[in-house]
């Protein structure tokens, strides 16, 4: 059984599981299940480092961008010509805060706030990888709109801790394990009946 990750277990209800799959509801503390949806905003400078970055970016055409190790172990990044030849290519530093995504279901009647997911401490990347840059970075957010929404989750992991183990080539707790799924869905329910996909991101 994959276990619900930790840091939302004191909200899950309604568990279900199908093959490597799990879904569930969040419910407030205080028993509400209808929030409003909070996300990540930039600010005036931000937006403005964001075109930056952007102009910097180097024209592929059509081509699919390809990472590799050079002769000194270090990464870098490619095109392929005709399919056959390598053309390296420079990318610009991305901004540190272009790295993160973060969701916030915030509860109407008590105020709560719920990180239902944040790329720097959950997932399997975060999970593996210790991203300091990004966890001292201080962000901004906005609702995704007026809705509220009954919000459901869904988590993609190994079936099992002993298989995920296996994977990640440790040993772990339960809790390691349990936030460190693959893949994440976010889909919320407003007061129409409507569903929509909030947020989706593969973490390994």
């Amino acid at each position: 059984m994959i276990p619900v990750p930790d840091y939302l277990k004191q909200y899950a209800v309604a568990e279900e599981q199908k093959g490597n799959l799990l879904s569930f509801n969040l419910r407030c503390t205080c028993g509400c299940e209808s929030f409003s949806v909070l996300e990540k905003s930039y600010t005036d400078e931000e937006k403005r480092i964001v075109k930056a970055y952007e102009r910097k970016f180097p024209s592929t055409g059509l081509h699919s961008i390809y990472g590799g190790t050079d002769s000194d172990g270090k990464p870098y990044s490619y095109i392929k010509i005709a399919g056959l030849f390598k053309k390296r290519i420079e990318l610009p530093r991305t901004p540190v805060f272009m790295n993160i995504d973060i969701i916030k279901a915030v509860c109407p009647q008590c105020l709560n706030e719920i990180v239902v997911f944040d790329s720097r401490y959950y997932g399997y990347d975060a999970m593996i990888m210790d991203k300091v840059a990004e966890k001292e970075y201080n962000l901004h957010f906005s609702s995704i709109n007026k809705s509220l929404y009954n919000i459901k989750v869904s988590v993609e992991n190994a079936v099992s801790q002993e298989d995920f183990d296996k994977i990640a080539e440790l040993e772990s707790s339960v809790e390691f394990y349990s936030n460190s799924f693959y893949a994440i869905s976010i889909y919320g329910v407003d007061e129409k009946g409507i569903k929509k996909q909030l947020f989706d991101m593969e973490t390994a």
